[in-house]
């Protein structure tokens, strides 16, 4: 018989004194715009705190046809001790193992901005202030577009191979149509990749992926989730 190998798994060398360092010039920046004349389709206002933003404001639609308040689809929403807990924000991160250390409430750097990007960037170093791990977090918004683009990356420098563990939060809430006549149809709509359809995973697939906003309040998690196939 041929014995049967098991893997040794070694665990992560802890990294002592692991905290955020302070952010350098930072401030709360606007994506795109809300003036209908525009070429954008909408206005994301962004803040430092976690990263995140705070409002998306639709440029070609209004709240109601009889002023021209435009249409608000997403915001920030107050949380526990009321606390605003901000769209996208990034919320934790945990390195080696480590307890998470909190990030949606540290300030983050503007590294670079104008109308249709910007650029986050927030620094964890160890015991001596040496840099351990950077993350970067850039929304796009083009002209013509509804999509928000958020890409993240996590550059390393320790010079050895590190276990990060990066928690972010998904939307605030979703807005309530003050018009509707079958109670609270609000939904999530969750995305995965699929493997066995697509093994380069370049598709998001939603396919019995939604899930009643009131359900997710109830579990207090939107994923796993056995309901979702």
């Amino acid at each position: 018989a041929i014995p049967i190998q098991v893997p040794v798994v070694v665990p992560p060398t802890p990294i002592e004194g692991l905290h955020v360092l302070p952010a350098g010039p930072t401030a709360e920046v606007t994506l795109g715009s809300a003036d209908p004349k525009s070429n954008y389709m909408m206005q994301v206002d962004l803040v430092r705190w976690g990263a995140a933003y705070q409002k998306i404001t639709l440029s070609q639609y209004t709240e109601r046809v009889t002023d021209e308040s435009r249409y608000v689809v997403a915001e920030s929403v107050k949380g526990q001790r009321g606390l605003e807990r901000y769209p996208f924000a990034a919320q934790r991160v945990s390195i080696n193992d480590s307890e998470g250390i909190l990030l949606e409430d540290k300030a983050w750097t503007l590294a670079a901005s104008d109308t249709s990007f910007a650029e986050y960037r927030l620094t964890i170093a160890g015991t001596d202030n040496t840099p351990v791990l950077e993350i970067v977090r850039r929304y796009e918004l083009a002209e013509g577009s509804y999509s928000l683009d958020c890409q993240q990356h996590l550059i390393n420098h320790t010079g050895e191979p590190i276990k990060v563990v990066f928690r972010q939060s998904l939307q605030g809430d979703i807005y309530l149509t003050k018009g509707g006549y079958l109670g609270d149809q609000r939904k999530f709509v969750t995305g995965y990749f699929n493997p066995e359809f697509d093994p380069a995973q370049e598709i998001v697939f939603v396919d019995e992926a939604f899930r009643l906003r009131n359900e997710v309040v109830e579990d207090k998690d939107i994923w796993p989730n056995t309901d979702l196939k």
